[in-house]
């Protein structure tokens, strides 16, 4: 018991501080200047968001080899397990999430050269209004393929990686940057996916919302973030929306406290 609640613990942790690490070093990038430019490669910091997001894949290959290795030592006894092997799947299922996805990393990460880190992580928490909203009036639309091709095309011609490469060259503290944007979205994922799955899904809402607060703390030293008391409200406020939408407050003592009382009103009752 003792054991859970600190992989628990040390889960939640470990999401928080990676998935701040991921927003400061991003931002850290953007803080560099090569010849008079910053660097702004939005594109480029969102490919090594996926490389990183790869990672997990590599490791789940790792553990799923050493699971086999066991399992073959095991000398097929009959009591002994299935051989473990890899779930079969489409992979075209992950193919319009997966384009989604880094179409919206990448405008983000624009969004992040042209704000602090700390505002870019609070226009983040918006995310459940828009994902709502979309959710009802957008699951059924198809995107032909030639929109697709369009897609690529634009980013393709935005990404300059050549630029980028460039000023990586002359102002190497960027490849750090760079790499520990790489390193904190693998562990990221990886604690929020198991925070998902041994917690919760409002739980793992929560804890990224708790980053915010996080990245802001961080970026007034960092980055010389200038500090504006009405920040701490807004703050205050979106925390409270998103404890209110995941039904942690208000919705339980209301129906604790308030329904019952309604539901003793002869013509309210059931």
């Amino acid at each position: 018991m003792l054991h859970n609640r600190f992989y628990t613990i040390t889960i939640c942790v470990l999401m928080v501080t990676t998935g701040s690490l991921n927003t400061l070093c991003a931002k850290w990038a953007d803080n560099f200047k090569v010849d008079g430019e910053h660097f702004d490669h939005p594109f480029l910091q969102a490919f090594c968001m996926f490389i990183g997001e790869l990672l997990c894949m590599g490791a789940y290959l790792i553990i799923l080899g050493v699971r086999k290795y066991r399992w073959n030592r095991t000398k097929h006894d009959v009591d002994s397990e299935s051989e473990p092997q890899i779930p079969r799947f489409n992979p075209l299922l992950f193919l319009i999430p997966a384009i989604s996805d880094i179409i919206s990393t990448s405008v983000m990460y624009i969004g992040l050269t042209l704000t602090s880190a700390s505002s870019y992580q609070m226009l983040r928490g918006a995310l459940i209004v828009c994902t709502g909203l979309l959710s009802i009036f957008c699951l059924h639309s198809t995107i032909k393929a030639y929109q697709w091709m369009g897609m690529i095309s634009v980013v393709l011609g935005l990404a300059d990686p050549i630029h980028a490469w460039h000023q990586i060259c002359k102002q190497p503290m960027i490849a750090v940057a760079l790499t520990g944007t790489t390193i904190s979205i693998a562990f990221f994922n990886f604690a929020g996916t198991t925070v998902t799955k041994n917690l919760s899904a409002t739980t793992r809402t929560v804890l990224d919302s708790v980053r915010t607060i996080v990245i802001w703390a961080a970026s007034l030293p960092l980055f010389g973030q200038k500090f504006i008391p009405l920040q701490l409200i807004g703050f205050a406020l979106l925390i409270f929306g998103m404890f209110v939408y995941n039904d942690i407050l208000i919705g339980p003592w209301f129906r604790q406290h308030i329904l019952p009382r309604i539901y003793d009103i002869p013509c309210f009752g059931p």
